[in-house]
């Protein structure tokens, strides 16, 4: 499958990733990642307008916030 990759330039169809080490959790999808650590409050960031993760959405977009967090 990396082959089309390789020789064609060819993009690998988009997923969803889940990390998990000890207590700190992430998931990234569809361009939004959510983050928490050690039972801290889920924090929210828009990859796409924020690749450096500076401005936490949680709380502005709850909806959205609601959505990951069920993935």
């Amino acid at each position: 499958p990396l082959v089309p990759l390789l020789t064609r330039g060819e993009a690998l169809p988009p997923r969803t990733l889940h990390f998990a080490l000890f207590n700190n959790l992430a998931l990234i999808h569809e361009g939004w990642k959510i983050v928490t650590a050690y039972d801290q409050p889920w924090q929210l960031y828009d990859l796409k307008n924020d690749r450096t993760e500076t401005r936490d959405l949680a709380a502005t977009q709850p909806n959205k916030l609601a959505e990951l967090a069920a993935l």
